[in-house]
């Protein structure tokens, strides 16, 4: 499944482009070649006066066709092939820690890191270990961080243990599926799928797309549909990152460090505030013309899409 997914995921980025700079996307409704336009869809204040989303677009292009002739080069370098792997490894596993860390759960980086690539390559991660484990300890120190000095209990620990393997498990089904039958969703998600298609459709249409506006938007709408009892942030994050390596072969890691953690909160918050209702957050009523809430957070990923792919190891070989 892992070593299977990393190559499914490269595989991915590598069909995703086409030669001359477009973008290739296939799925069961829709199958249709795009260029990369920038939407009007970024807040330039969130970012500060140095930061301007117009730049950050065009060098975010730049890096994805950077690593796209990468990617295009296999397999006549089969070394970067491998480094490639071990990008997307590393890449995937910084995300879930993030992910995770924003919402102060599961472990540390290091045991992250370590059970997620193991997941990746299809290693055997048993869920339940016990204080023999060399695993046990890592999970115990980070518990008890996270516990603010209350001894954490082995429920705790193993609860900590199996949150990194589920959203491991869960980001391979992202990164290689669609979303589940609308049929089987409430309303509003039906609504939210059904708001998707179309976007793609008009997309498909004219013959350009914005990959980071259109998964922002679905990263917010999802998120204040808020369909499960725990998870959501987790899972509109996952969502957030399939449509970006759909549609464009790239990735964001988020929420690594305090202060990016804190500044996707506040933008999160922001953007449910400005949300009259869990009702009528959607872009399509009048006539397509509502406020787009997530413009911060389409920002702020454009932001840390570019960091990512800028500190991309594959460009120093």
């Amino acid at each position: 499944m892992a070593t299977n997914f990393v190559e499914s995921v490269r595989k991915k980025m590598q069909s995703v482009r086409l030669p001359g700079g477009s973008n290739r996307a296939r799925s069961l409704r829709l199958e249709a070649s795009f260029t990369i336009s920038k939407a009007d869809a970024y807040d330039y204040n969130i970012l500060g006066d140095d930061c301007d989303p117009s730049d950050l677009h065009k060098e975010l292009a730049q890096l994805s066709n950077d690593l796209g002739q990468v990617l295009q080069s296999f397999p006549s370098a089969p070394t970067k092939e491998l480094l490639a792997n071990e990008y997307l490894l590393d890449v995937f596993s910084k995300m879930i820690f993030g992910s995770n860390y924003i919402e102060i759960t599961s472990g540390g980086l290091d045991i992250t890191l370590k059970i997620c690539q193991a997941i990746f390559k299809d290693e055997d991660v048993p869920d339940i270990i016990d204080d023999r484990d060399p695993d046990y300890e890592m999970h115990k120190r980070d518990a008890l961080r996270n516990s603010q000095g209350a001894h954490p209990n082995t429920l705790c620990i193993l609860r900590s243990r199996r949150e990194i393997i589920q959203h491991a498990r869960a980001a391979i089904a992202a990164g290689l599926h669609s979303f589940p039958p609308a049929n089987l969703v409430p309303t509003r998600m039906r609504q939210m799928i059904s708001s998707l298609h179309d976007d793609l459709a008009v997309a498909a249409k004219e013959g350009k797309i914005d990959p980071v506006a259109l998964a922002s938007k679905y990263c917010h709408e999802f998120v204040n549909i808020h369909p499960f009892l725990d998870g959501n942030g987790r899972a509109c994050r996952l969502i957030l990152n399939a449509l970006l390596l759909k549609y464009w072969g790239v990735l964001v890691c988020i929420g690594q460090e305090g202060g990016t953690r804190e500044e996707y909160l506040s933008i999160a918050a922001r953007a449910s505030e400005n949300i009259a209702s869990a009702m009528d957050g959607w872009d399509e009523e009048d006539g397509g013309n509502s406020p787009k809430h997530y413009k911060e957070l389409a920002s702020f990923t454009l932001e840390h899409a570019t960091g990512t792919l800028r500190n991309n190891e594959m460009k120093r070989h």
